[in-house]
This record gives C-alpha cells, sequence and structure tokens, in this order.
C-alpha cells in the first residue's frame, strides 16, 4: 500500500485515525442518506460550552476525515466550536458505492439534517465548511441557508 491514501481511518498513519488519540471526546454516526447510502461521521463536542456553534466539515477529494484531523482539531481549539466531520459516498468509512455530483449533494443534505435536528445543537449557529472538493459540496448548502 505504500504511496497509496488508505481508504478507511484504521488505515490511516497514527494520530489520523481517531480524535480519541489526541484526547478528544468524540461521537460516531453513520448517517441515512434519502437514497439508502450510510455515510460515516465524527462530531466533536465543545466539553465547556453546550451553546457553541458546529462547524460542519466537508473534505477534499483524496483521502478519508482521519487525514483531515490536525485541520478540523485546529479549529475546534482555536475557534471553540463543534466540528462534525462528515465523509461522503465511497470515502472512509462510508458506504463503499462510487461517488457522483449528485450522491454528494444527497450526503451533504443528510448531514445538515442530521445536525440540525440533534436537541444539544443549535440551528441557527451551524456553519459549513470545504476544503477543495468540500467547497463545492459545501457550496451546495448555501441553497437551504
Amino acid at each position: 500500500m505504500a504511496g497509496q491514501i488508505p481508504r478507511h481511518n484504521a488505515d490511516n498513519p497514527r494520530k489520523l485515525r481517531s480524535p480519541s488519540e489526541h484526547g478528544v471526546t468524540f461521537e460516531t454516526h453513520m448517517i441515512p442518506c434519502t437514497d439508502g447510502v450510510q455515510i460515516h461521521s465524527w462530531l466533536l463536542l465543545q466539553q465547556q460550552s453546550k451553546n457553541a456553534p458546529t462547524l460542519v466539515f466537508f473534505h477534499g477529494n483524496a483521502g478519508n476525515i482521519g487525514l483531515r484531523l490536525p485541520n478540523a482539531l485546529h479549529m475546534y481549539n482555536q475557534l471553540q466550536v463543534n466540528i462534525f466531520l462528515v465523509e461522503y459516498r465511497g470515502y472512509g468509512d462510508s458506504d463503499s458505492v462510487s461517488p457522483c455530483e449528485a450522491g454528494l449533494k444527497l450526503d451533504a443534505e443528510a448531514a445538515i439534517r442530521f445536525i440540525t435536528d440533534r436537541h444539544n445543537i443549535d440551528p441557527k449557529r451551524v456553519f459549513v465548511f470545504g476544503r477543495s472538493l468540500g467547497g463545492a459540496v459545501a457550496f451546495h448548502l448555501a441553497q437551504y441557508a
């Protein structure tokens, strides 16, 4: 596997497998999309503030959410926000189906429904963030703002 980007978070290098490797409490969720595909996510909740805003983090094309932990943890610590890392279909620990534009839109819509429906998240304080491919995914959600 030398030179290849790992598909699953457990195959990542040390410190890029799970937020628990950094001492951060988190929840793992499998979120159903309207077409039946399940997408994987991690929710890092601020322990000191129950009223913290939430940042939905859509990653770039290569890799999985574990590879984005350094960036996500920096925002978690510096901005004092909850971080909701979402993996698209065909990426990381989500269902292994071929990603496509329509599917990524369904993934984004399922993720935003999931996070805004939670009792401990203020839906008026949810923000989206995307890197590279994730920017287009986040932009798709702008029509719902």
